[in-house]
């Protein structure tokens, strides 16, 4: 335990880096401490924020909301979660105007969230309104799902987006350069979030160290 060989190591984190960045953490903690117990809990970077600062996560791989009960929290940027509009695989044939977007039928996350916000600029910045023909929904399982089995769109980070269409279950859409660069505008940085380093358990600092350097080496790369 002194060692952090063994123990339990709590990890709050957002969908992109469940797609390539944990899983590489993950492989490698098993691998070098295989007696640890690792648990994984996704959201939103405000709720985990929130479960962090109450003592129940170890350390967040999430965006940074700056609140005022949360001032001894620390921020390490690691990279941006670039987004693309997608579909099933073979629904749509050559690029989509904005206009073809805005009469689309989608799969979104719910008003409110970061991502949910990107999308809703994408329209706003131009002076139309966002679509109307929207199904919200939040778990990952259910927005797949519906994107598989009928005629909608949604947007992912890109990184999941690439887990998907590995496997020939979605494709990307293709967009105008402008409305790319559009929808990634206003992203901010996601990064390690931790509220005290030196209340870390020995375990959950060899994880710590072994994110920061999964996630170097991924940026050297």
């Amino acid at each position: 335990l002194r060692q952090g060989q063994q123990g339990h190591v709590r990890i709050g984190t957002i969908l992109t880096p469940c797609a390539e960045l944990l899983p590489e953490v993950v492989g490698r903690a098993k691998q070098r401490f295989p007696s640890l117990e690792l648990s994984i809990r996704t959201g939103s970077s405000r709720d985990l924020m929130a479960i962090l600062d109450d003592g129940e996560l170890d350390f967040l791989v999430a965006r940074f909301f700056a609140g005022s009960q949360q001032h001894d929290l620390r921020f390490e940027p690691l990279a941006k979660e670039p987004l693309r509009i997608c579909a099933r695989a073979g629904l749509i044939q050559g690029p989509m105007s904005r206009a073809e977007l805005n009469a689309a039928d989608w799969v979104l996350p719910p008003a409110g969230s970061v991502l949910r916000q990107e999308f809703d600029g994408l329209f706003q910045r131009v002076g139309m309104r966002p679509p109307t023909k929207v199904v919200n929904a939040e778990n990952l399982l259910m927005v797949t799902t519906l994107v598989e089995k009928n005629d909608m769109l949604t947007v992912l980070p890109r990184d999941v987006l690439a887990h998907y269409a590995r496997y020939g279950m979605l494709a990307e859409i293709e967009v105008d350069s402008s409305i790319d660069i559009d929808l990634n505008q206003g992203l901010m940085d996601f990064g390690i979030i931790t509220k005290d380093q030196r209340l870390l358990s020995p375990a959950a600092r060899n994880v710590l160290e072994l994110l920061r350097d999964v996630a170097q080496r991924t940026a050297l790369t």
